[in-house]
């Protein structure tokens, strides 16, 4: 995966999120364990789908899908299917939280980001969330904002 930049939010940084979800390999390692089995969470509500909107981008909105379900995720671009939360943040928003410098709490706290849906949902599957930055750090590692 290492190589040249991609931008966040791009169709060529969608194809690396499904080639770093979805590879031959699985998933590292470190992260087998973490991500392996379903949590309790998981099991009582079945997965979670979590559309997000964001805004204001270089090439202007943007919706995608994240869905997470026993220790297994799918990331997509539109706004695919039904979904359980809708997120709604701008860009820069967006970028400071795959960068890691704002949490979502801290996002939410200060209105940048806005929620909708069953919020207690997305609450219980934190630890599935947590699973997926592991295993996104190395698109991270080559994606600009």
């Amino acid at each position: 995966m290492m190589g040249r930049m991609t931008r966040f939010l791009s169709e060529e940084w969608f194809a690396l999120v499904r080639e770093a979800l979805s590879g031959p390999e699985g998933p590292p390692e470190d992260v087998a364990d973490e991500i392996a089995g379903p949590t309790d969470a998981d099991a009582a509500a079945g997965g979670i789908a979590v559309r997000h909107r964001v805004t204001d981008g270089p090439d202007g909105d943007v919706d995608y899908v994240v869905r997470a379900r026993s220790g297994r995720f799918s990331i997509e671009p539109g706004a695919v299917g039904p979904v359980d939360v809708e997120i709604t943040e701008s860009y820069e928003s967006a970028a400071a939280i795959s960068q890691g410098t704002l949490t979502p709490a801290e996002a939410f706290a200060d209105g940048r980001l806005k929620l909708g849906g069953d919020v207690a949902r997305l609450a219980a599957s934190q630890d599935d969330f947590a699973a997926l930055a592991v295993l996104l750090a190395p698109v991270r590692a080559v994606t600009t904002h």
